[in-house]
């Protein structure tokens, strides 16, 4: 496995768990799910209410979204857009 494909593969995220959680007193017949996402290196904890397929699904598609957002390999912390320096712009030299 090359460097490369060992990094991607480690910030692919995946559902980890999803587990009900327990009703409140005042809920009404949906209830609350907690659903973690993991890559190996980051975890992402939320929860939604509704049936376990409907949490699921969106669960799916939320990692879906952030592995399509991060294969596109650019650091979120890197400049976009620099310009190149313009040579013609005269330097401005002290005589």
């Amino acid at each position: 496995m090359t460097e490369t494909s060992r990094v991607l593969k480690s910030i692919i995220f995946k559902v980890s768990s999803i587990e009900k959680k327990p009703s409140e007193e005042d809920s009404d017949d949906q209830a609350w799910y907690r659903y973690v996402l993991e890559n190996g290196r980051s975890t992402i904890v939320g929860q939604r209410r509704g049936s376990l397929k409907d949490v699921t699904a969106y669960a799916t598609e939320y990692t879906d979204q952030l592995n399509e957002r991060s294969s596109m390999a650019r650091s979120t912390w890197s400049p976009r857009g620099r310009k190149p320096a313009d040579n013609n712009i005269k330097k401005n030299t002290v005589k």
